[in-house]
């Protein structure tokens, strides 16, 4: 398994179907902000934050955490950025997500540089066995020293495209704290 791998198997969004379950743990404040749409419904879930569109949006949500990370907390902020400079590849992103590689397309990947952050974003296309039926997501994950804070927006592969600006716009707004 790579280094990128190693590090990052356990932090980004502790696994994709966890929407549909809700786990109780201790709620502490978040490590990050993030502007999700207007309307849609937030509910916390441990260290996860998830909000789901109005039915007259349709079938979407969106999620966002803060991971701790020991494995990146000997780093400055500058190797990390370089370090993670190349966007992620299906592999990386299929380590980060615990999905098989074989069950997600990777696409309009990017890694850049926000806030003197490292910042990796992808679209993918999960196959209807993750959360049964196709579903297409917007991805942010920030590599910081010491943690991860991450954002993911999905929905129905069909509605994905007339959605993308907002989850964007969501992506776009996650910010850590502390």
């Amino acid at each position: 398994m790579t280094r990128i791998a190693l590090l990052l198997c356990a932090a980004a969004l502790a696994g994709l179907p966890v929407h549909a379950q809700n786990q109780s743990r201790p709620k502490a404040a978040p490590k990050f902000a993030i502007d999700f749409p207007a309307g849609w419904t937030q509910t916390p879930d441990g260290d996860n934050i998830e909000a789901r569109a109005p039915d007259s949006v349709g079938d979407a949500w969106c999620r966002a955490n803060s991971n701790d990370m020991p494995s990146l907390a000997n780093n400055t902020q500058d190797q990390l950025n370089a370090d993670f400079a190349e966007p992620w590849n299906a592999q990386t992103w299929s380590d980060v997500l615990t999905v098989q590689k074989g069950k997600l397309l990777p696409f309009e990947a990017v890694a850049k540089i926000v806030d003197g952050r490292r910042v990796q974003e992808v679209t993918l296309v999960l196959d209807e066995s993750v959360f049964g039926k196709k579903v297409t997501g917007r991805f942010s994950s920030q590599v910081l020293v010491g943690r991860m804070v991450n954002a993911a927006c999905f929905t129905r592969s069909e509605t994905f495209d007339d959605l993308k600006p907002l989850f964007q716009a969501t992506m776009d707004s996650l910010k850590p704290v502390g």
